[in-house]
């Protein structure tokens, strides 16, 4: 598995690569588009419908409340990002 993902990662990588030497007017984004993957790495931490707010932390316990902690530091941190 370890060797599939490397020959993968080479060939998404020789592909960039192609695309920046032929493209006239290369993006970066149309490569890698870094706030699109963020914004999408918040959605799946925080959740759309951010359900689990409205249950009660006290009653989930310590690590439930380690888990708020997080997700606030995330929606902060992406927040002044984007």
């Amino acid at each position: 598995m370890k060797e599939i993902d490397q020959w993968e990662r080479m060939a998404r990588n020789a592909m960039f690569h192609r695309y920046a030497l032929n493209e006239k007017r290369p993006k970066e984004s149309k490569m890698f588009d870094a706030r699109k993957a963020k914004r999408e790495l918040e959605r799946d931490i925080t959740g759309d419908a951010n359900n689990w707010r409205s249950s009660n932390v006290n009653e989930l316990g310590s690590k439930a409340k380690a888990v708020q902690r997080f997700n606030d530091a995330i929606r902060a941190h992406f927040g002044k990002q984007l």
